[in-house]
């Protein structure tokens, strides 16, 4: 029996990228850098390469159910699977593990973000094919780990056991650290020591695993599951399913169970990745198209004068892009928003937030 199968979580709101990435039509659904497909697609796509289609699920929300279905047609129906509220990522997974362990109790899962860009999908499809054997033999949760080419304050950074020789290795070595988006000073020493890969929020485990340690490290969530083995894949799962999520806490994978658990291992992967969940990560990922000046200008027509370290994007394609005199802003122009601001996450965050009012509800 084939025991490989993947979980793909597209429930996100994508609300860092606003106004590109939006309530209605987040960022997972957004075409990739004049690809002609979107992230979710594309991530389908690479994992539809070494496991069987009939076993990649969706996880997102009801909003997002018809979005799901027209850009990933090849998924089955029953594989889309909609939590009834946003609740972080760990009641999502022990929900899809559950749902998984139920078909096949020696399922080995591979669970990821919808919205990476990877371009070698050869060493991508290597490396997982990889962890997802050494996963199969062990109790382990295993993390991708990618190795660090700056010191990004947006990335969480593991420490791997062992040490800078262990990692050249590029074999599974056990988790020494977590360390939750350090400032660029911190970020800059992890670099240096040799020590540290990026979490790229990629994980590798047996169904059977990930659910005993879910019960162990998160008993009061996982508690709100109870009943799973009568209600799954029968009328009353629906109804399971609201008062778990109506009574378990927004919790993270990484902080409720990879954190704390002892089972915790590190693959250092090395296919090229990026995580533009930000979009100071959007300009360290576009920075190949650096003018002399430090200008990332997404725009098919640009006229950018005395300007330095600028971010800007226009999603109108016929429009004509003019800037001058700005220095380290970020300017995003697309139908209904323009917003123009220092290229600072904290501004950039406070100007979101500031958007959840209900007068600006129809531009979120």
């Amino acid at each position: 029996m084939d025991n490989r199968y993947c979980i793909i979580l597209a429930g996100g709101s994508g609300s860092r990228l606003w106004p590109v990435s939006k309530v209605n039509l987040p960022k997972q659904f957004l075409e990739v850098a004049d690809t002609g497909k979107t992230f979710i697609q594309h991530t389908f796509e690479r994992f539809c390469s070494f496991i069987d289609p009939g076993h990649i699920f969706v996880v997102t929300l009801p909003r997002y159910k018809n979005l799901v279905r027209e850009q990933v047609p090849d998924i089955p129906e029953e594989n889309i699977l909609l939590e009834p509220y946003s609740r972080n990522t760990a009641p999502c997974i022990a929900f899809s593990a559950i749902k998984i362990y139920k078909k096949n109790p020696d399922a080995v899962i591979a669970v990821t973000p919808s919205d990476h860009i990877i371009q070698d999908v050869a060493a991508f499809r290597a490396n997982l094919v990889s962890a997802i054997d050494f996963a199969a033999h062990q109790d382990a949760l295993v993390t991708l780990g990618v190795s660090p080419t700056r010191p990004d304050p947006n990335y969480g950074y593991i420490q791997a056991a062992g040490g800078r020789d262990a990692l050249k290795k590029g074999e599974p070595l056990k988790v020494k650290t977590f360390t939750e988006k350090p400032n660029v000073e911190i970020a800059r020493v992890f670099i240096g020591s040799g020590e540290f890969v990026w979490n790229s929020g990629i994980f590798v485990w047996k169904a059977k695993t990930i659910l005993d340690e879910m019960a162990k490290h998160l008993p009061m969530l996982f508690g709100w599951f109870d009943g799973w083995e009568e209600a799954v894949d029968t009328p009353a799962e629906q109804d399971w399913l609201r008062r778990a999520y109506g009574g378990c806490e927004r919790a993270s994978i990484d902080f409720g169970i990879m954190e704390k658990t002892d089972k915790a291992w590190v693959y250092p992967a090395d296919f090229d990745w990026a995580d533009v969940g930000a979009w100071e990560s959007m300009y360290n990922y576009a920075s190949k198209g650096l003018d002399d000046q430090g200008n990332v200008v997404l725009s098919h027509h640009k006229i950018v004068e005395d300007s330095k370290n600028l971010m800007a994007v226009c999603t109108d394609k016929e429009k004509l892009v003019i800037i001058k005199g700005l220095d380290n802003y970020l300017v995003v122009d697309t139908d209904d928003v323009l917003m123009i601001c220092p290229r600072s996450d904290k501004d950039i965050h406070r100007l979101v937030s500031d958007v959840a009012m209900p007068e600006y509800e129809k531009f979120r």
